[in-house]
């Protein structure tokens, strides 16, 4: 009895009236040891060993299990993987600046989060769309070759081509048409395939011509025409080389003359030469 006193004495001395007195101390002043109200002490979990609810109190059935599997909406998920619940219940990962969920940690390719100027691209990690040739304001979206990226923008000298048009030496240029850059930049068609069409070196639309090799020439025999050696020539497509159409469309052998062939570094050319002479007996003629 006096110890109950005691105590009450000091909470009345603390608080100030009797209304701050815990409840089993109020009336008569004797401490009743037994709690009235026993309910929260059944609905209460242990957070650490608790697996079957989650915070809001959704419950999981069956209950998870394992290390890293947590109860989040009802829903079992591995927090240490679970990119929409990565590290903990409703902790999403930027998709922008990070592609997996590691061991509780957004990464990108398994490394840190990207920085805020930068986007996870799959495959490659970080880049800065802005910047990157090779992933210009896309991933994956990459300048052809002499292009810069500015500003999420591909540039030729600081212009934007229109599509279809290359960067060669600073200038933008037609791929699909021009001759001397067919596909890209430096394809030069030639006599066989002089036309760009779509990209590609044809005579006037149609596959290159056949012409003959630097061992061909060993075994032809004047005079023409050359069958085995063509050469493209305007609205009448592959022609063989003869003495109206010598090395050159429209070149005719003089009179006295043949067209020959001339065999060069690796290469097989024709020339008009008088029958019986060769290449630097005419030229030294004059011929």
């Amino acid at each position: 009895m006096r110890v109950a006193a005691l105590l009450a004495a000091a909470a009345l001395a603390l608080g100030g009236c009797e209304g701050n007195l815990p409840p089993e101390l109020h009336g008569d002043g004797v401490t009743d040891t037994t709690p009235s109200d026993t309910s929260a002490w059944d609905t209460w979990h242990d957070p650490w060993t608790d697996t079957t609810t989650d915070t809001s109190g959704t419950p999981c059935d069956p209950p998870c299990t394992g290390y890293g599997w947590e109860c989040c909406d009802g829903v079992c998920v591995d927090v240490f993987a679970d990119m929409e619940n990565c590290g903990e219940c409703g902790n999403a990962c930027d998709p922008e600046r990070t592609d997996r969920c590691v061991g509780g940690s957004c990464s990108c390719r398994g490394y840190a989060e990207c920085s805020f100027m930068q986007h996870c691209c799959p495959g490659t990690g970080c880049r800065t769309l802005s910047s990157d040739p090779a992933n210009c304001n896309a991933c994956g979206h990459a300048c052809g070759e002499g292009f810069t990226c500015n500003s999420g923008l591909c540039l030729c000298a600081g212009d934007a081509c229109d599509p279809g048009r290359g960067c060669c030496a600073g200038s933008c240029m037609d791929l699909t048409s021009d001759p001397s850059n067919c596909g890209a930049c430096g394809n030069i068609c030639t006599a066989s395939a002089p036309d760009c069409v779509d990209g590609a070196c044809t005579c006037e639309g149609d596959p290159p011509c056949s012409m003959c090799g630097f061992l061909a020439c060993t075994s032809l025999t004047p005079p023409g025409p050359y069958d085995e050696c063509l050469i493209c020539c305007h609205s009448r497509g592959c022609v063989p080389m003869s003495d109206s159409d010598c090395g050159v469309c429209g070149s005719d052998c003089p009179a006295g003359t043949r067209c020959e062939p001339v065999m060069g570094m690796f290469t097989c050319g024709f020339q008009c030469l008088t029958p019986g002479a060769d290449a630097s007996t005419d030229a030294e003629a004059g011929g």
